[in-house]
């Protein structure tokens, strides 16, 4: 899968994830922050700023396989250094 059929896909899937929690996204309320591509496998992190969540995309170009790990923004707390 190259990179515009990957990133078409993920955009895809996080709208249809979110629909399915009852949450409403449009393409323009995405972004994609990282994307590779690594022989016949992808990997993307997309954002979701409206509601402070990120996904993690990862296709296994050999099993023809889509995973997707659902983070959430807890708190951003500054450290000492």
């Amino acid at each position: 899968m190259n990179n515009v059929e990957f990133n078409a896909l993920i955009i895809d899937k996080t709208i249809e994830y979110f629909k399915k929690q009852g949450i409403e996204l449009s393409e323009s309320d995405i972004f994609v922050s990282w994307m590779v591509k690594n022989l016949q496998n992808n990997k993307a992190v997309v954002g979701v700023p409206q509601n402070g969540m990120y996904l993690e995309f990862s296709y296994n170009g050999d099993k023809n396989q889509l995973y997707v790990d659902v983070y959430d923004k807890r708190e951003n707390v500054s450290v000492q250094l």
